[in-house]
């Protein structure tokens, strides 16, 4: 049986001298923090959380912070783009996702890669593999998984929740069930049978509010043995994807609107986003960090957790908490924190840890938005 430690972070000392300097490039959804709450709060009067119409695209950015010492000694807005939400890094390559296109920048180009696909709608993840030959996207608004060959842009695999066992969606305007498909034969067995449903042939087109999708797969992730991980948003998990026959397994359960997912040798931090914690494990032990007792939520957030993602570097994991607008540096072995406060108005998505490499390609990224 795996052993469980529950831990909450107040346990933990704060001393700044803990951690390195540090460069970061923050994916910004939008600058405007107060509207996304509003929409989040008024959603939470539904049994289904998350909008019941399509919003449009906000206009949010990337952005360079430089930590040491406890501060951000410096922070500049690199390229202001549309809903950028997904980023990562590999040696000399640079992913960058808006809302349905994704960019790629390495450095023998002045010019990035793009890639389109019908299938590309709110991007939320982008994630190299390891040879930075393909790319893994979870476009969330079609409730797809997705991955590219960088060499061409094509695309290889594809594992759609709706034909994988989450098909089934609520309308909460309505008060309806129905079933999602883009199979028109599957449509036409609904019919004879009476099922509500609801038939994307036009993806571009055909928008699904975040309330009306089935899945909402937030985060999409390389396994170490060549499986896929994704966070499911409304069921509350974390399931592993078998690549060659699309079957999956849940591999945590009982989370509330998990977003962040990532692997470091054999260990998997999750993002357990609206119960306030990070959850470390492996295959023998589980610690379930909670940030609940923390202080620093305004009013209006009071009884509220929001931690968006968190990224590994060495023996130190760096978590988005977005109700506090904070930047948490932890080492879980020596039970140390560092907070770093940032602008409570940016809707921070995704951070990567940049290196020398990787900072050379900012001034190609700038030029380029």
């Amino acid at each position: 049986m795996k052993q469980i430690d529950e831990i909450s972070l107040t346990d933990f000392d704060t001393d700044i001298s803990a951690f390195k300097k540090v460069d970061l490039l923050v994916a910004v959804k939008s600058f405007d923090l107060q509207s996304i709450r509003k929409r989040y709060l008024d959603s939470r009067q539904r049994s289904k959380t998350g909008s019941v119409s399509r919003r449009a695209p906000s206009i949010g950015g990337l952005v360079l912070l430089s930590i040491e010492r406890g501060i951000i000694m410096h922070q500049s807005i690199i390229a202001k783009l549309r809903e950028p939400r997904g980023i990562d890094i590999i040696d000399r390559q640079i992913s960058i996702s808006s809302e349905n296109r994704i960019y790629v920048f390495n450095k023998n180009s002045n010019l990035p890669m793009t890639i389109d696909h019908p299938w590309l709608s709110y991007i939320h993840t982008v994630r190299f593999n390891n040879k930075g030959d393909r790319i893994l996207v979870s476009s969330s608004g079609l409730d797809i998984i997705l991955e590219f060959e960088l060499e061409n842009g094509e695309c290889i695999w594809e594992w759609l929740a709706w034909e994988n066992g989450f098909d089934t969606g609520f309308d909460p305007v309505n008060n309806v069930e129905f079933r999602l498909t883009r199979s028109k034969q599957k449509a036409k067995i609904f019919i004879e049978n009476g099922i509500d449903y609801n038939l994307i042939t036009n993806p571009q087109n055909d928008h699904l509010p975040t309330a009306m999708r089935t899945a909402f797969i937030n985060t999409a992730e390389y396994d170490s043995n060549g499986d896929i991980l994704a966070t499911l948003f409304h069921s509350g998990s974390v399931i592993r994807i078998n690549k060659n026959n699309l079957s999956w397994i849940n591999i945590i359960k009982g989370l509330s609107k998990p977003h962040g997912c990532s692997t470091y040798s054999n260990t998997y931090i999750v993002t357990d986003t609206a119960h306030g914690q990070i959850i470390i494990f492996d295959s023998k032990k589980q610690i379930q960090l909670s940030f609940r007792k923390e202080p620093g939520k305004p009013d209006s957030m009071e009884d509220l957790e929001w931690l968006q993602t968190s990224c590994v570097s060495d023996k130190t994991i760096i978590t988005v908490d977005s109700n506090r607008s904070q930047l948490t540096f932890l080492d879980i072995k020596e039970q140390k924190k560092m907070h770093i406060t940032y602008n409570p108005e940016w809707a921070i998505q995704d951070i990567v840890i940049l290196d020398q490499n990787s900072i050379s390609l900012l001034p190609v990224i700038r030029q380029h938005f």
